[in-house]
């Protein structure tokens, strides 16, 4: 088996069958787009396309002796970093090991690139890539739940309100911005490895960062994505603010902004949950607040290239490819 990079005719046909996929199966983050038959149409044939074509590369895995194509997924290069969608395996190749062997081989591929970290974006209801990526390759789940609250259940912190602030950060000032944020998010044992993918954790999903400054001072940032069938925030404060009344202040101002905005046309405010401790504090918080806890459309997995390289030396990479 070989790794190979897609020709732009084998990128449009690969994106049609992954777009056809998710169709099919019901995917949630494309649910908004099957109710229309114009709107699927518009977006299998032009939108979908265009989007991994222009923003990623298709890579293949093909099987050196006959040629043919074993799987493919599309990925994006930000720094030392490898972005990749839902890896598909074509179907007479599903359950014989496949998946394993193509993220195998494309490690050790992008380690001698120079490349430090995969992070896969997958469906939350693609369980068979959800269990290969964290269970047999032991990656990391850098986010999977997301706390939403109703309109009626957002706390009231009014007497505090005016002491609040909220400026939306420049492009020159996100990417440190960004970088706090995905230390605060990552459990302290991953921590070690994140240094340097400020920015590259949501290059594309990432509606607007701002700082938050109570009474002038700077507490945190948040970040927020507008691109779900609600906004997704993501809240992060200095460690001298950690479980302060401020949390959920800031999470209620930024609701109220989004809501009056009409940017949250279903009523609903998503926070997410990050994995570190102090975001399960908060997400408890939100909680008991009467929010509702619910899973992500997708989840994140964080693997490092050197140590996922070193799978390829298992049996059963050999024996597939055998």
């Amino acid at each position: 088996m070989k790794i190979a990079k897609m020709k732009p005719w084998e990128a449009y046909r690969a994106s049609l069958i992954l777009c056809n996929h998710f169709f099919q199966t019901g995917d949630l983050t494309y649910r908004a787009w099957m109710n229309h038959p114009l709107k699927k149409f518009l977006f299998q044939y032009l939108v979908f396309p265009f989007v991994c074509m222009l923003f990623f590369q298709g890579i293949k895995l093909v099987d050196a002796e006959s040629g043919s194509e074993i799987g493919f997924m599309f990925v994006m290069y930000r720094n030392q970093v490898a972005i990749g969608t839902d890896i598909f395996i074509h179907p007479e190749y599903q359950a014989k090991g496949a998946g394993f062997a193509f993220l195998v081989r494309y490690a050790q591929y992008a380690h001698q690139k120079g490349l430090r970290y995969f992070i896969g974006k997958i469906s939350s209801e693609n369980k068979p890539s959800l269990k290969l990526t964290t269970k047999k390759m032991g990656m990391t789940r850098y986010y999977d739940r997301v706390i939403l609250i109703p309109e009626a259940n957002i706390p009231k912190h009014d007497y505090v309100y005016n002491r609040l602030q909220l400026n939306r950060l420049p492009k020159k000032a996100v990417k440190e911005a960004l970088q706090f944020v995905a230390n605060q998010m990552f459990s302290r044992q991953f921590q070690t490895h994140v240094e340097g993918m400020g920015g590259v954790i949501e290059p594309l999903w990432l509606g607007a960062v701002h700082e938050l400054r109570y009474e002038g001072e700077l507490v945190g940032y948040a970040s927020v994505s507008t691109t779900d069938s609600h906004p997704i925030v993501r809240i992060c404060f200095l460690p001298k603010w950690w479980e302060s009344e401020l949390e959920t202040a800031f999470v209620s101002y930024l609701a109220r902004k989004l809501i009056t905005k009409q940017q949250a046309k279903s009523g609903l405010i998503g926070v997410q949950a990050g994995c570190s401790e102090h975001h399960m504090q908060l997400a408890g918080k939100l909680k008991e607040l009467g929010a509702e806890e619910k899973e992500h459309e997708e989840v994140a997995v964080v693997g490092l290239f050197e140590q996922l390289a070193q799978l390829g030396e298992r049996e059963q990479v050999a024996s597939f490819s055998s």
